[in-house]
């Protein structure tokens, strides 16, 4: 039996994990495309939380409808050197639980993973200091000349305001 045969888990009704193989049939298919694949058996991208592209720690869900049965949920949490076994659900709620589980593990991934690009040394086209610099020179750019306007109303306001003062006390 191939090592990562039935390494995936479904969680029954009644609340127990069965070994299940999600990718079962995949290689008679002549698949080699996971995500292809999944498509083909019916499962649709539903949620991701963290960065599957690249994150510390990451969360992959599907989602596949089915005629003969409730809606089945799929996970795949995934880090910067393995995924784990592939996770099935047949109710929202159970994925729910599931995710909230392990969604302050991203989070703190991803902080963690942020913190660690700011204190490297080197620039990266697309890391998050370079991003958020790039945003805030594209949005200054944009908006000087919204921000001088209502900062010169402001302005006028403020001043109107010092003469109806000083208006009222000479009467």
């Amino acid at each position: 039996m191939d090592a990562w045969a039935k390494r995936d888990m479904k969680l029954t009704s009644g609340g127990q994990w069965e070994p299940i193989d999600v990718l079962e049939g995949m290689d008679e298919a002549g698949g080699r495309d996971i995500n292809s694949w999944l498509e083909s058996q019916g499962w649709q991208d539903f949620l991701e939380v963290g960065n599957p592209e690249g994150g510390l720690l990451f969360i992959e869900t599907w989602m596949r409808h089915r005629d003969d049965g409730p809606t089945q949920y799929l996970i795949l949490i995934g880090g910067t050197h393995a995924l784990s076994p592939y996770l099935v659900t047949e109710s929202l709620v159970d994925l729910m639980d599931l995710l909230s589980r392990w969604a302050p593990a991203v989070q703190a991934a991803w902080v963690a993973d942020a913190i660690n690009e700011l204190s490297r040394p080197h620039l990266s086209t697309y890391g998050l200091v370079e991003m958020i610099a790039g945003r805030a020179s594209v949005g200054s750019t944009e908006t000087a000349e919204i921000l001088l306007r209502e900062r010169r109303e402001d302005q006028q306001i403020r001043a109107r305001r010092r003469r109806e003062r000083a208006d009222s006390t000479k009467d």
